[in-house]
Parts: structure tokens; C-alpha cells; sequence
């Protein structure tokens, strides 16, 4: 079985990396990664044993970046025409919003988190008091946090399976 994986951003040697590769060495199937952004020197080393597969390499640092990251992953049409199945790392806008364009097989989606900065209350105001004090990120940030369930949600609709590793 041909797997073609995405997530958004391969640089860290956080926890979703580390699924991923134990994913990559367990699995008997043919995997190949799909990314916008790759750093090679700050994750893990193992990655280049894989087939990676990279959209620009482009890291979001700013708003401004993170808008443009945003439409990039939307407008993104990956070729899945020999694949079996398209599995999904979800957690953030970018990871669900690849289904706009690229839903032509059996989609998996492996929810690493949900987007607390969204559906969080507690979160939300703490990002509201420490990082969005300032009038104009206030006011993308609330718009934002209306629209971007009704993109999560329509996204979603496009997965035949959903994994989850907690509640």
C-alpha cells in the first residue's frame, strides 16, 4: 500500500515528529512525506531516511507569514493518483485545510490537538493578554476565531476516519 502523510512543517524534535517516525519505522506500507516546510538540522535526523516531498519550504514566523502559509496549504493540489490512502496530521488550520483541494481517496486524519487558540477559552484570553493587546492583531484575531470553525468544520467533512490520542 502506497501512504501519502502531510504535515504542514517537519523542524522540531517535538511529539508529532516523533509519532510520525515511529509511524514511518513500524509501518510495512510505502510512505511518502508531504510538507511546506522542512529543516533538516532541528529534527530528527531519521527523516532522511524518507521520501519527502516539499512545497516551497516556507516558515511562518509572522502574521503576515502565517496568512501566506494559510492560503498556500488551501491552494495546494497534491497528486495522489498512486496512492491508496492520504493520512493527514492534524492539529492547526494548515493540517485540515490540505482537504480543500486534496480529497480524492480515503483521507485518515491523526489529531495530534485541537486548535486551543480557537475552541479554548482560557487560552484565548491569554492570548488576548499577552500577545494581541495591540488594536489591529485584536482585530484579525476575533474574526478569525468565527471563521476558522466553519473552515475546521468543512474540512473535516472530508476525512473518512479521525484519530485522536486524547479526549
Amino acid at each position: 500500500m502506497k501512504v501519502a502523510m502531510y504535515s504542514p512543517r517537519i523542524y522540531t524534535k517535538g511529539g508529532m515528529e516523533r509519532v510520525i517516525l515511529t509511524l514511518l519505522k513500524r509501518s510495512k506500507y510505502n510512505f511518502t512525506l508531504f510538507t511546506h516546510y522542512f529543516n533538516s538540522a532541528s529534527t530528527f535526523e531519521e527523516f532522511q531516511n524518507y521520501d519527502i516531498v516539499t512545497f516551497g519550504n516556507y516558515d511562518a514566523k509572522s502574521l503576515k507569514d502565517w496568512a501566506i502559509m494559510a492560503f498556500k496549504v488551501i491552494s495546494t493540489k497534491i497528486d495522489l493518483e498512486n496512492f491508496d490512502v492520504f493520512v493527514v496530521n492534524g492539529g492547526s488550520l494548515f493540517n485540515e485545510c490540505i482537504m480543500f483541494r486534496n480529497h480524492s481517496i480515503p483521507s485518515i486524519c491523526y489529531l495530534h490537538t485541537s486548535s486551543r487558540f480557537v475552541h479554548d477559552e482560557a487560552i484565548k484570553k491569554h492570548v488576548l493578554g499577552t500577545k494581541y493587546k495591540d488594536v489591529f492583531r485584536r482585530a484579525i484575531y476575533f474574526p478569525f476565531t468565527k471563521i476558522y470553525p466553519i473552515l475546521e468544520r468543512t474540512a473535516y467533512a472530508f476525512f473518512d476516519l479521525i484519530l485522536v490520542n486524547s479526549e
